[in-house]
């Protein structure tokens, strides 16, 4: 089975653009914010850390931690963040949930 057999083509560019627009946002956004002097310096606490949110969310159990690319953190510029796929057992469907 070939690649685009498995992913089709303008699904792959979806992506590709998707991604390229968020990073050119958080970009943007990091460069307004320091011309304008507004950098945010405040954080308010978790009240619970990320890595003690719930391994099971109703029907759907944890299936793994995924990872998220070095470069894509920076931009977001997070402190503290959680990407986690989840899969319902018995049907197979599967939901990632980020939190950053």
């Amino acid at each position: 089975m070939t690649r685009e057999a498995v992913i089709p083509k303008y699904t792959r560019a979806a992506v590709t653009v998707a991604l390229g627009l968020l990073l050119v946002g958080g970009v943007v956004d990091r460069r307004m914010r320091d011309w304008r002097s507004v950098l945010w310096v405040e954080t308010t606490p978790l009240a619970v850390p990320f890595s003690e949110l719930p391994p099971v969310i109703g029907a759907y159990s944890l299936d793994r931690d995924l990872p998220i690319d070095q470069t894509i953190l920076r931009v977001a510029d997070v402190d503290a963040f959680i990407n986690r796929g989840y899969v319902e057992r018995s049907s197979g469907r599967r939901v990632t949930v980020y939190v950053g």
